[in-house]
């Protein structure tokens, strides 16, 4: 399962996450989506490009993207716990060409669809009242970003196909 289906679908988009995350254009995504989703959801501008990229690449990297700023300061962990209910997508790779693939691509499509309204709903009943986060502070970009990136990516990745593969021998020791 990790090695033909998780890893190639989910480590690249974890390296653009890190990526954007560390560089001007996770700010400048966040700030340019936040004139859309703040007033549709009350969403925190800061967290814009998290939710976005949620999206694309499924919950790792909207949960990765999350983590990094936590770390850094630039939200605070209730802001994160808060965001967290609405970046636990799957990817449109995975209920468009896996799921779509097993019952009908339509189905994947009203799965995706479902998705985004259901992830939009619970962003404003999570920020509903809630006050724009503070200005962040001056951005200041890492060196080694591609290095870093895929390093970060690499540990969430083994992460996951560890729980994956741990859940797999325990559904088999169930069947048996």
């Amino acid at each position: 399962n990790c090695a033909g289906l998780l890893i190639p679908s989910l480590f690249p988009f974890m390296i653009l996450a890190a990526i954007v995350g560390a560089t001007h254009a996770g700010q400048g995504l966040s700030y340019g989506l936040s004139y859309l989703l703040h007033p549709l959801t009350g969403l925190p501008k800061q967290i814009s490009a998290a939710f976005f990229m949620s999206f694309l690449g499924g919950f790792p990297v909207g949960a990765q993207m999350l983590s990094r700023q936590l770390e850094n300061g630039e939200i605070d962990e209730q802001t994160a716990s808060r965001a967290l209910c609405c970046c636990v997508n799957a990817g449109p790779s995975f209920l468009i060409g896996t799921v779509g693939a097993m019952l009908n691509p339509t189905a994947g499509i009203l799965l995706l669809a479902a998705q985004v309204l259901s992830s939009l709903c619970i962003a404003a009943i999570q920020f509903h009242g809630c006050k724009n986060a503070p200005a962040l502070p001056a951005f200041q970009p890492k060196q080694n970003v591609l290095v870093e990136s895929v390093r970060g990516a690499a540990a969430g990745m083994f992460g996951i196909c560890a729980f994956v593969t741990a859940f797999s021998a325990l559904a088999a020791l169930l069947r048996a």
